[in-house]
C-alpha cells in the first residue's frame, strides 16, 4: 500500500472525508504506527543492505543509513573481521596497534576502529541492516517502507487513534488490540527461520560436498 490508499482506507472506515480529518493528521497517525512497528524488530530482512566503503588509516567512517552490523569484509583478502567492544579494543590496542592486516574492528559513535591499522587505505564490504527511511515525506504515492504483511497493522493503528480523536474509546481499543494481534503474526512470520536441514546447536557447520558430508567443529 501506498500513502494514499492508507489515508482512503481510514476514511473510508470511518465514513469521513479530508474535511473531517485532514491529511496531516493521518500522517501523523501512520507515522506513529509505523515507527512502533519498525521499533519492534532491528533486523528485518528487508532492510538488509550491502555497502562497499574505504578505510582512512585505521577507521571507517559508518554509512548514515547504517543501523546494525552483521560482518565487514576485507575486499582483498575476503576475510570477515571480528567485531570486539570498544574497551576491550582500547585495553588490547590502546599505544600499541602497529601496522598490518587488520583482523578486528569496534563500532563507536559513526566511526569503525580496525586493529592493527592497515598499512594503506582498504575496501571493505559491510552487510548489516539500514534505517527506515521518511516515507512519508515521500508524498501520497509513496510505498510503505516495510514488509507487505506489516502494512495492514498501520492501517489499524490509524484507525485506533482515529477514534480515539472521536472520543470512541471501545473501537479505539479495538483497533489498537487488532494492531498488536496483527504486527505479532506478521513479524513472526517475516522472522521465521527459513533452514533446509534441521539446525543441530554445537553441531558444527555441515558443508555439503561431492556427495560427501564434512563437519567442521566451530
Amino acid at each position: 500500500m501506498n500513502l494514499s490508499e492508507l489515508r482512503d482506507a481510514v476514511r473510508t472506515q470511518l465514513d469521513l472525508d479530508e474535511d473531517d480529518i485532514a491529511n496531516a493528521t493521518l500522517d501523523m497517525y501512520i507515522r506513529e504506527g509505523y515507527d512502533r512497528t519498525i521499533q519492534l524488530e532491528r533486523r528485518w530482512p528487508f532492510f538488509e543492505t550491502t555497502w562497499d566503503v574505504t578505510s582512512s588509516g585505521a577507521s571507517i567512517t559508518v554509512p548514515a543509513t547504517l543501523a546494525g552490523i552483521s560482518s565487514v569484509i576485507d575486499v582483498d583478502t575476503n576475510v570477515r573481521l571480528v567485531q570486539i567492544g570498544t574497551e576491550l579494543a582500547e585495553d588490547k590496542f590502546y599505544g600499541n596497534t602497529g601496522e598490518g592486516t587488520p583482523q578486528y574492528f569496534s563500532w563507536w559513535g559513526n566511526t569503525l576502529t580496525l586493529y592493527p591499522t592497515p598499512s594503506s587505505n582498504t575496501d571493505y564490504r559491510i552487510r548489516g541492516w539500514r534505517k527506515p527511511t521518511d516515507w512519508i515525506a515521500g508524498g501520497a504515492a509513496t510505498e510503505v517502507d516495510a514488509d507487505k504483511r506489516l502494512h495492514l497493522p498501520l492501517f489499524h493503528y490509524a484507525c485506533s487513534l482515529a477514534y480515539a480523536q472521536l472520543e470512541d474509546t471501545e473501537l479505539e481499543n479495538t483497533y489498537m488490540r487488532r494492531w498488536a494481534a496483527t504486527t505479532e503474526q506478521a513479524h513472526d512470520d517475516i522472522m521465521r527461520p527459513q533452514h533446509h536441514e534441521p539446525l543441530v546447536f554445537n553441531g558444527g557447520t555441515r558443508i555439503r560436498a561431492r556427495q560427501t558430508r564434512f563437519v567442521w567443529d566451530l
